[in-house]
């Protein structure tokens, strides 16, 4: 408990900090490039080597479930804007990358909105990137016959493009869609809800939103173009971003080399980016100590070694780990019962389940790096809205839930009671927890539950759990965790919206539908109505319980120190902003 405690202390600093940033790092005008008194050489200097735990996914932003391909796509991927440092590292900034200028608001309402793109933009091989290219984009990433894992990227949060989802649907031609490309390089943007300009900012750095090479998309496409094999390896893809994909060995490492076209090249220091897939924490461990890794995860063991060690630096997960239940399950009817999803809750032992993987208990649903207002940099769960949903005892309750599985066993007919638990495969923090809780919900319910675990590929997990829509007897629970826009806490409530495709796993209530089409509502500056509104929709959810919260990840890391950061350390802005980074021999 009293890593608990000392993990919740330094999240409220991380909270701070983020208040004083947000408030004096406010999207200041973007320098341009050759605004250092030095600048990088073209080829950069060190190379940053870092690991991940899973393998890389995909090279193609359309497809990015995991978040550690998200990390290093984000390296390679031209966006029309993107958050890097603020003067002297301070704060940060929104950057002006392949768009010409801010976003000009049309009407006064703030749904039509126009970004010119830049003249004179090049891919990485040196060819012409043009504003039909960013256009076609767009297209593929939402293409109803493609069904892209990230297809609902123009309707899924307050950006909502005119027609996307209908697009996404079938109902409509693309030429519905309420994005135009106006003479002059200009895409206008129609859009359902109005934004500000930082909201369009901040959804058009988005990596879903990025560039892909139209070229190799299309020569990718089979017969029906049903499916694209871009990104499938180095040769079937092109980069615009800070980077460029020089080497991918599947399942063991990757690199990126400095973009020598890329437009912020003179802010760029890295000569590249090398990431090994590693997921024995005592290997990554020997190898940062051996100056072959940069950064490296710690346990808590290692923590107690390092405690006072000034390289330390902790990082909130920008997801919260769950377990979904498959409440149209045939095969077990009874996880349509409220009661028996309520039990599952409140039997969780959240504080023991983050102690055993080193994460904070969580029996909530938006995270603790969502920014409710960015204005002064208010976090939604430092809110009284927020904090009223809470349950007691980090919704730790053997006695209710005892009480709610016996009625519904009761009501079902049923002594005992088995189910399948999916996890993560090569996730140690995951199988540990599953396997206490397999322990802990027998003791509760007294033998009646037998939980079996299985462990399953990244990929092929989140693909059993959006599989519902056709297998309602794909999953039984499964674990799983979803990023969402850190200064839209309503990006994560669209998640859960029956009208979302691609989710992961089922979730259907007309109470919550509605809860969320009002908050889309609400003018963007009543931020005290959408704090109400965001805490009843998830309090309705963790009510109907079609899934069980658990952790919320925080690392525990050291940084090697020739790595120089050009941020303030790690922020909600731009992490750990690994692009800007420079080495230090």
């Amino acid at each position: 408990m009293k890593k608990m405690k000392r993990t919740l202390g330094l999240l409220l600093v991380l909270t701070m900090a983020l208040t004083l940033f947000a408030g004096c790092g406010t999207p200041g005008a973007s320098k341009g490039p050759g605004g250092g008194a030095k600048t990088p050489t073209d080829e950069g200097a060190g190379i940053l080597k870092l690991t991940a735990g899973r393998p890389l996914e995909t090279l193609n932003p359309h497809q990015q479930a995991a978040t550690t391909t998200a990390d290093f796509l984000n390296l390679v991927q031209g966006k029309l804007y993107r958050f890097a440092p603020g003067a002297d590292g301070v704060g940060y900034e929104i950057i002006d990358e392949l768009a010409d200028g801010a976003p000009v608001q049309v009407d006064e309402e703030g749904k039509i909105w126009r970004v010119r793109v830049r003249d004179g933009l090049v891919w990485s091989n040196g060819e012409p990137l043009t504003a039909e290219d960013i256009l076609y984009s767009w297209q593929m990433c939402i293409d109803p016959q493609l069904l892209n894992h990230r297809s609902d990227a123009f309707h899924g949060s307050q950006v909502q493009v005119v027609n996307a989802l209908e697009y996404v649907t079938g109902e409509v031609k693309w030429e519905d869609v309420g994005i135009t490309l106006l003479e002059g390089n200009t895409l206008e943007f129609s859009l359902i809800l109005p934004v500000t300009e930082f909201m369009l900012k901040n959804f058009l750095s988005g990596l879903a939103v990025s560039v892909v090479y139209p070229p190799l998309y299309e020569a990718g496409m089979n017969a029906g173009r049903t499916e694209t094999n871009y990104g499938t390896d180095v040769s079937k893809m092109v980069s615009s971003g800070p980077f460029v994909v020089t080497e991918w060995v599947q399942g063991a490492e990757y690199t990126a080399m400095k973009n020598p076209h890329y437009l912020y090249k003179d802010r760029i220091w890295l000569a590249g980016v090398n990431t090994r897939v590693i997921s024995e924490p005592g290997t990554i461990m020997q190898l940062f100590e051996t100056g072959d890794v940069d950064l490296v995860s710690l346990s808590e063991a290692d923590y107690q070694r390092y405690r006072e060690d000034p390289r330390v630096v902790e990082v909130p997960a920008r997801s919260v780990q769950r377990i979904v239940i498959n409440l149209l399950s045939t095969n077990k009817p009874i996880l349509q019962d409220e009661r028996l999803r309520q039990a599952l809750y409140y039997a969780t032992d959240r504080a023991t389940c983050g102690q055993i993987s080193s994460s904070l208990p969580a029996n909530y649903i938006i995270p603790t790096t969502h920014v409710i207002d960015v204005e002064n940099g208010t976090i939604y769960r430092d809110t009284a809205a927020a904090k009223a949903v809470l349950t007691p005892d980090h919704g730790y309750n053997p006695e209710l839930a005892k009480k709610l599985f016996n009625e519904a066993m009761a009501d079902a007919g049923l002594d005992k009671l088995s189910l399948q638990l999916d996890y993560h495969e090569g996730v140690e923090a995951r199988r540990a927890v599953s396997e206490y809780l397999q322990e802990q919900w027998r003791q509760i319910f007294d033998g009646r539950l037998q939980i079996t675990l299985q462990a399953v590929p990244s990929s092929q997990l989140a693909a059993k759990l959006r599989d519902f829509p056709n297998n309602v007897n794909a999953f039984e629970l499964g674990w799983t965790g979803t990023g969402h826009d850190d200064f839209d806490p309503v990006s994560c409530l669209a998640h859960y919206y029956s009208k979302t495709d691609q989710r992961k796993g089922p979730y259907f209530s007309n109470e919550y539908d509605a809860l969320y089409e009002a908050i889309l509502k609400l003018p963007i500056n009543d931020m005290q109505g959408r704090l109400e509104l965001i805490a009843d929709a998830e309090k309705v959810m963790l009510r109907d319980a079609s899934f069980v919260p658990v952790t919320q990840g925080v690392e525990l890391a050291l940084i090697s120190d020739r790595v120089k950061l050009m941020s303030d350390g790690w922020s909600i802005a731009l992490g750990y902003g690994w692009e800007w980074a420079k080495i230090e021999e």
